[in-house]
């Protein structure tokens, strides 16, 4: 642990998510080699780059700088928010509009498209969605570059909320 504060715990590496890009953060507990437990309740960003805040569930245990623990995700609640986020992915190959917005929660996802004068059949998207999903498609993650992304355009539905400029998208 590097540092203890009302804003939270901050470790000198975690496998906590933070929260952002339309995805909460995550919970969990932090075990002290004494036996104790201490529950984090969310996980954020802090105002410098690169710090991340293990934000403490209420009456937490006392704990000092120094102290090692060993960090556990909520595995159960981060899988749904992984399944969720990848549904979305899925969502944005079927909808050929571009994305304004978007975010993830508990048992529930959206997706914000600009459909100017469009009409939107919800029931066949939702069908289609289901046809994929049912298809079970392996999944990978990987960068794609902005060269590939001129070359396969196609491409550019699976990444277009989480580009980067110059440096393609993560899809």
């Amino acid at each position: 642990m590097t540092a203890v504060s009302p804003l939270g715990i901050e470790l000198d590496r975690t496998v906590f998510y933070a929260e952002g890009g339309g995805q909460p953060g995550d919970s969990g507990i932090l075990s002290l080699s004494d036996g104790r437990a201490i529950a984090v309740a969310d996980t954020q960003k802090g105002t410098t780059p690169g710090q991340i805040l293990h934000k403490l569930a209420p009456d937490p245990a006392t704990i000092e700088v120094g102290t090692t623990v060993v960090a556990e995700i909520d595995w159960t609640r981060r899988y749904r928010f992984m399944r969720m986020h990848s549904c979305l992915h899925v969502l944005c190959s079927i909808v050929p509009a571009q994305i304004i917005g978007a975010g993830i929660g508990e048992g529930k996802g959206r997706i914000d498209f600009s459909l100017p004068e469009q009409p939107v059949d919800k029931d066949a998207i939702g069908e289609k969605l289901e046809r994929v999903i049912a298809a079970n498609h392996p999944l990978a993650a990987r960068w794609i570059m902005d060269d590939e992304l001129a070359a396969r355009p196609e491409l550019s539905a699976l990444c277009r909320s989480s580009r980067r400029p110059g440096r393609g998208g993560f899809a």
